[in-house]
């Protein structure tokens, strides 16, 4: 390892786990407490960054103030040689989204239970004033001894109300998982996070998810423009009251929502004797370009493995970039676009990071499966809580001078071929190399990372694998 070292005389960096949109992470030891711990490393080119160093200390922040039996723990961060670190706990165990790929749809039972933590981590962010923004199955770990589900990833969290680094009305979070509000550009609420929470629902209890497209901005506009399908529309077998809570929490419009986390959770752990809730008449949904999807006949027993876009989609992608530049609102998927970005709590230090069932997830661990149905059948959606204040959203801001660079999961593509196509579009591109469990030759990463606002013709750096 290239950066084998020890940060502040105390966290030894014992070997790579993964890259990521911000980072490396490390395994490491506290050699103050002898025990294991995960170091993620802020890049060098990056901590010269005012921008970069901000979000980086804001996340660290925003983590380690909380502490939650279902949120993982940011134990510590600083600065070594003018390199930002943060120490976080080592969580075991396999992550949501491996598991419904690996095992197919879960039983309502346990995806209720795991539902639920989720929302109890979630109200306790809440109230902290903390909103996650990219709550889906790669940011919960499940430990299948206890049963206990850890949120983790707040990477791109951020103080509720606090618009001063996404005042260019850019968008983070992943495609399938985005509530309608924060794919419009308007103000992400504490709602945002528990629509999530309902389209991870509705993975985990048919085993896909609900909208899948050609490209992510598909995705994001069929979360604007349909419904979601009740579960039991695709599977009978699912009982009517979670079909009632996937409804509530995917209602378009925010203020229908459950009013907080905590009264999804209550909703969650109902039993299946409980009498069901009665879904609420369905209301018209916003209009959106019409989207072809069908509807699947069963739950799917596990999802095929994800086919990367070919380098023709990136080019067509970032042309759409170019065409519509800042003049016009366009989401930002950090994860989708750039490979699978690092989980804040990877698993311990003797599993491997790309093979075994117990696995690190990270930007340069094994991508999320591509979603394999998109059903379309409409559920009804939740009546407005007496307690629910309207939503006044404030316009999306936009930056007339800037652009949004779109690219696709790069990560592992034939770094000469993504050259190629980021210079056909008009782009400067050039290649670094760093040492990477990824094949020669191959992309590991970029900078500037997910979510940076580029002017045309601006510099762009591909970190291309030199090998183990």
């Amino acid at each position: 390892m290239a950066e084998a070292t020890t940060l502040q005389g105390r966290y030894r960096l014992n070997h790579w786990l993964a890259a990521g949109a911000m980072g490396t992470v490390y395994e490491a030891t506290d050699e103050r407490l002898n025990r294991h711990v995960v170091v993620k490393v802020l890049k060098e080119g990056l901590s010269q960054d005012a921008s970069f160093v901000e979000r980086f200390r804001r996340e660290a922040r925003a983590v380690a103030a909380l502490s939650h039996p279902n949120i993982a723990s940011v134990y510590d961060s600083g600065e070594d040689a003018g390199r930002h670190f943060m120490v976080m706990e080592l969580v075991k165990g396999r992550d949501l989204g491996r598991i419904i790929n690996e095992d197919g749809a879960l039983s309502p039972d346990r995806a209720a239970d795991i539902a639920a933590q989720m929302c109890d981590a979630l109200a306790h962010a809440h109230a902290a004033g903390i909103i996650h923004r990219d709550v889906k199955p790669a940011n919960v770990i499940v430990d299948e001894g206890t049963g206990q589900a850890l949120v983790t990833d707040f990477g791109i969290a951020r103080a509720a109300g606090d618009s001063t680094l996404t005042g260019t009305g850019l968008v983070l979070g992943t495609a399938h998982y985005l509530a309608p509000e924060r794919a419009t550009g308007s103000y992400t609420t504490e709602s945002s996070d528990l629509y999530s929470v309902g389209i991870v629902l509705f993975e985990m209890l048919i085993g896909s998810v609900p909208f899948r497209g050609d490209s992510v901005v598909e995705v994001a506009m069929q979360n604007v423009s349909k419904d979601v399908p009740a579960p039991s529309s695709i599977d009978p077998s699912v009982p009517s009251w979670l079909d009632a809570v996937v409804a509530e929490s995917t209602v378009k419009d925010p203020a229908r929502r459950f009013s907080d986390a905590g009264r999804m959770a209550a909703a969650l752990r109902r039993s299946s004797e409980v009498s069901p809730v009665t879904p609420p008449p369905s209301e018209p949904s916003p209009t959106g370009p019409p989207q072809a999807s069908g509807v699947p006949t069963e739950r799917v027993a596990a999802r095929r493995p994800l086919r990367k876009r070919s380098v023709a989609l990136i080019a067509a992608l970032v042309s759409l970039a170019v065409l519509i530049g800042g003049g016009v609102l366009l989401a930002m998927f950090a994860d989708d676009l750039f490979g699978a970005g690092e989980s804040a709590a990877p698993t311990g230090p003797e599993e491997s990071p790309q093979g075994s069932p117990d696995t690190t997830r990270g930007a340069g661990a094994e991508p999320e499966a591509e979603p394999t149905t998109s059903p379309e059948n409409s559920p009804s959606e939740a009546s407005p809580s007496p307690d629910d204040p309207p939503a006044e959203d404030p316009p999306a801001e936009d930056d007339p001078d800037g652009q949004l660079v779109i690219r696709d999961n790069v990560i592992g593509e034939d770094a000469d071929e993504v050259q190629d196509v980021l210079e056909e579009a008009g782009y400067r591109v050039t290649q670094d190399q760093v040492e990477s469990d990824q094949p020669p030759g191959a992309v590991v990463d970029s900078e500037p990372a997910p979510g940076e606002i580029l002017s045309e013709g601006q510099e762009i750096i591909l970190l291309v694998s030199e090998g183990p």
